[in-house]
């Protein structure tokens, strides 16, 4: 299956529905152990804007923001 890439919206698959969200939705609270909204692929609809989101909720808020050009901002920003 083609999934597309990470800058194409989540809106335009023709596997992704509502009922794709709240799924993707209880995965992804289950795996990361966030509180996550229920609306994040309405709020970030592109995998790359959601994975940002994911990667900003899941090192909080309290961390430092990593250096540009540090291997951790290379790879997730």
């Amino acid at each position: 299956m083609d999934t597309g890439g990470g800058d194409l919206p989540f809106s335009g698959a023709a596997w992704f529905d509502s009922l794709a969200a709240v799924e993707l939705h209880a995965q992804l609270v289950s795996a990361t152990g966030v509180d996550l909204p229920v609306t994040m692929v309405f709020d970030h609809p592109t995998p790359l804007a959601l994975a940002r989101f994911l990667c900003r909720a899941r090192l909080g808020a309290t961390r430092p923001a990593a250096r540009r050009g540090s291997v951790i901002s290379t790879r997730l920003y």
